[in-house]
């Protein structure tokens, strides 16, 4: 198994979103998805990753503003 581990800035104010994934299961978790929904699907496919869940590390506006459109496009 490996792990995938990408960050890199989403949204009007750069907050870093992360994604962590497993090769094998094609599994990931999207931490912070602040905006760009489509710059993170498009890296979640790139990976060949689909995202599984999401996680927020704290509530202000740059972390959550792509939840809503993450979970639309992916379910997670």
């Amino acid at each position: 198994m490996s792990l995938v581990l990408e960050s890199f800035p989403v949204g009007a104010l750069g907050c870093t979103c992360s994604i962590v994934g497993c090769t094998e299961t094609g599994e990931a978790l999207v931490i912070d998805p602040g905006g760009d929904v489509d710059e993170i699907v498009a890296k979640l496919e790139k990976l060949g990753l689909k995202a599984k869940f999401l996680l927020h590390t704290h509530a202000h506006f740059d972390h959550i503003m792509g939840s809503r459109g993450m979970r639309e496009k992916t379910g997670a």
